[in-house]
């Protein structure tokens, strides 16, 4: 048990120092004006538990015991680390900053994007997804999630601007 709980956090740790690396890098792009967008350590937490639950219950069921018969209990730990994964990646690695001017947004899915606020041709709002959905004039689409920190101070922002993310006419 210990070898596997060691290597979880070996795992866990070398995550948190790139993601840390990789958030130092955009700060050092962004102006004082601009508010940072991030998760709170609350999904990286969640995802991290997650695989801990993952790994605990791998070492319970192979290790220790006979394995399961069972295709149901293999297919849930399966869905539970894919899961788990993706949660622990978006929670550290998904970054970003936004100013009057601009929005700047990485992640590890879609990679960089830097768009500017006047090219916005539609925004619309995804409740099923929690996210704020941008077209811009140049055919590039920005998908913004709503549990990012500062997301409500951007709509404020934006809506000063007459881009509203509830009206799915605006311009």
């Amino acid at each position: 048990m210990f070898k596997v709980a060691a290597v979880a956090f070996a795992v866990v740790l070398l995550a948190h120092i790139i993601a840390r690396l990789v958030h130092q890098r955009v700060l050092r792009e962004m102006k004082p004006e601009q508010q940072v967008l991030r998760y709170s350590h609350g999904l990286w937490l969640v995802g991290f538990a997650g695989l801990i639950f993952f790994g605990w219950g791998y070492y319970n069921l192979y290790i220790t015991q006979a394995q399961p018969q069972t295709n149901g209990v293999i297919w849930g730990m399966i869905l539970i680390a894919i899961l788990s994964l993706y949660t622990l990646i978006e929670g550290l690695f998904v970054k970003g900053y936004y100013d009057d001017q601009q929005v700047v947004l990485f992640s590890p899915w879609t990679g960089k994007k830097q768009q500017v606020w006047h090219e916005v041709e539609n925004c619309r709002y995804n409740s099923i997804a929690m996210w704020y959905v941008f077209t811009f004039k140049n055919d590039k689409v920005l998908r913004l999630n709503s549990l990012l920190q500062h997301s409500s101070s951007l709509m404020e922002t934006l809506k000063a601007r007459g881009i509203d993310p509830f009206n799915a006419d605006s311009d």
